[in-house]
């Protein structure tokens, strides 16, 4: 069985490729491939309806005779030759490579892309992209029916990630090629061939985000943010993996949220904050820093909560009076083996959370932080205490316990 890369049009097969199209008994591909090789006259197998039923069919025809199976761009690059592997086994097709979409996108703007970042939004969830934005500053993004360009656009501009310029490439290879730069506000209210690529330009140098910012990176209210000692302290606790879904309560300044998402590539930090001010600030640092992963909720803990999708680690940074009642409603949502990290200034607030979770039945762990800041004086140092803060994590039983 062969797999060939049709490039962008017929016109980008090689030689080799052409010639294994030419002695192919059959032919398997989409159709608008298949179009292109009327010429052929074997069997052509259409693919539509299930991916795993034409395999089969493509499986059988092999079978029969030789099997030439057509695949956009490069088979091996976002394409169907995963899938072709996992069924029929590397050692049984010969894979003829053809030019990718991304490699002729950035031919037609005549720029390199070996530092360029590359995900794939087709069939997968938009939330896919955040990551690559805060590690490039060009992104390749390969589109589908639902994550449009002007929907990605639409999703920068609600995120506040404005530092970007957006390029739609359309028919690559056909006579109705397209190339537009654009603004995201411009792209938001356009429409798009189907057959697209996007490519995102950073327009100017953004903040570097990593852990342990002093706080004057970030916009807060005076005194009222997470020090950057206990963020990487409580971090560590809340033992963030990727493509997990962090709930950030009573964000306050969004900054445990905003470092929290170096830590969860893939995944989602959900930011719940009732003051009006601070949600702007939780925007402002999100903007300033492009994280994309973070939404910002504004309201009560209690009546936001049932709208959030499920967590995997909670943090609670500001719960007010009633924390051991928050502590009971997210147990209620918090998926198995789960952890919640609750941060607190005050005596009775530790209490109260301690026993909330004891009551839970959670693996229950406290430490305090005590840090003390080197300061100038005279020829020497001084060291200025900073408020100890309690840490009180607790972790769910995990499934089948």
């Amino acid at each position: 069985m062969y797999v060939v890369g049709m490039g962008m049009s017929p016109h980008d097969l090689l030689p080799e490729g052409l010639a294994v199209l030419r002695e192919a008994d059959t032919l398997a591909g989409g159709r608008r491939h298949l179009e292109e090789c009327s010429w052929h006259k074997g069997g052509k197998l259409v693919l539509k309806g299930s991916v795993d039923k034409w395999l089969d069919e493509v499986g059988a025809w092999a079978e029969k005779g030789t099997v030439a199976v057509l695949a956009s761009g490069d088979p091996g690059f976002y394409g169907i030759l995963r899938r072709l592997t996992g069924r029929f086994g590397s050692v049984n097709l010969k894979v003829m490579p053809g030019v990718t979409t991304v490699q002729a996108a950035f031919a037609r703007l005549r720029l390199s892309w070996d530092q360029a970042g590359i995900v794939s939004l087709h069939g997968r969830p938009l939330d896919c992209l955040w990551q690559f934005l805060s590690s490039h500053d060009q992104v390749a993004i390969f589109t589908d029916r639902e994550n449009t360009p002007n929907r990605i656009a639409e999703a920068l501009l609600q995120k506040g990630l404005a530092n970007w310029g957006i390029t739609v490439l359309e028919d690559l290879g056909r006579e109705s090629e397209k190339v537009r730069k654009l603004d995201l506000e411009q792209a938001s209210l356009l429409e798009f061939s189907p057959l697209n690529l996007v490519i995102l330009s950073r327009l100017k140098p953004g903040r570097p985000l990593s852990l342990g910012l002093d706080e004057a990176f970030f916009e807060h209210a005076k005194g009222m943010i997470t020090k950057k000692e206990v963020r990487a302290v409580a971090l560590a606790k809340l033992s963030l993996k990727p493509g997990q879904i962090l709930w950030d309560l009573g964000a306050g300044s969004g900054s445990v949220g905003i470092e929290a998402s170096l830590l969860l590539p893939g995944g989602r930090v959900e930011a719940v904050e009732k003051n009006s001010a601070r949600v702007d600030q939780i925007k402002a640092n999100q903007a300033r820093f492009e994280v994309g992963c973070l939404t910002v909720h504004e309201g009560e803990i209690m009546e936001i909560i049932p709208g959030l999708p499920r967590p995997d680690r909670v943090f609670v940074g500001g719960a007010g009076k009633d924390l051991a009642g928050i502590i009971a409603q997210v147990s209620s949502y918090l998926r198995p083996g789960g952890l919640v990290v609750a941060s607190t200034v005050l005596m009775d607030s530790m209490i109260q959370a301690r026993k909330a979770m004891t009551s839970l039945g959670f693996e229950v762990d406290l430490i305090q932080v005590q840090v003390s800041r080197g300061e100038p004086l005279a020829h020497d140092l001084r060291l200025v205490p900073l408020n100890p803060v309690w840490l009180i994590t607790g972790q769910s039983k995990p499934c089948g316990e």
